[in-house]
């Protein structure tokens, strides 16, 4: 659950546009999935399996970030020319092979989709990260442990620290997407007692 539907009443939310808006959403296969993950991570959370709950919520955030961005990084200008003038010196029967592959966008990495996020989230993002201002390296530290078969003990505290505030940033998202205006998120938690309605310092 994101929030009640009483919480969405007394901040006057128009409930037929978010209900509208919502249909939109779980029509789009990304954003549905990326939704479905989110709640399961929220539920995982509350069991305390912090490793479990970020798998999860990664998985909600690649699908939310497909949605919402490229995946990929552009060429500078002066890169495409160069390319462009490798691709003309290459024998032509070979051309198209060469233009091909060099062709292929690089891939964002984690922490450049990351900050993807924390640039929609706008002015809640800038609230976190004043107590957590490494969020996005963290997270990006984290989603590299859990890829593993045994995450080292030591660093759980933050990647428990990771899951709160990336949630916290994830559950803004959505709400935006729903046509929640961002100032009324943070009243909407707090009337519900949100358990996961805060955010915390690393």
């Amino acid at each position: 659950m994101l929030v009640t539907r009483t919480a969405l009443e007394e901040k006057g939310v128009d409930l037929t546009a978010l209900l509208s808006a919502y249909l939109e959403l779980k029509n789009n296969p990304k954003l549905s999935d990326a939704l479905e993950h989110f709640l399961e991570s929220q539920a995982i959370t509350g069991t305390g399996d912090v490793d479990e709950a970020l798998r999860r919520l990664f998985n909600a955030f690649e699908n939310l970030h497909a949605a919402l961005f490229s995946g990929t990084v552009e060429d500078s200008r002066e890169l495409g020319t160069v390319l462009k003038e490798l691709i003309s010196q290459t024998p032509e029967e070979h051309r198209d092979e060469v233009s091909r592959r060099l062709g292929r966008k690089k891939q964002k990495p984690i922490k450049q989709k990351l900050q993807d996020l924390v640039d929609i989230c706008g002015e809640p993002a800038t609230r976190v990260l004043a107590i957590h201002p490494t969020l996005v390296s963290d997270a990006g530290d984290a989603r590299n442990e859990i890829a593993h078969t045994n995450p080292r003990t030591a660093s759980r505290w933050k990647r428990h620290n990771v899951l709160i505030n990336l949630q916290w940033l994830m559950r803004h998202a959505f709400l935006q997407l729903l046509g929640v205006q961002p100032s009324d998120c943070d009243d909407i938690f707090r009337q519900v007692g949100h358990p996961f309605g805060q955010y915390v310092g690393h």
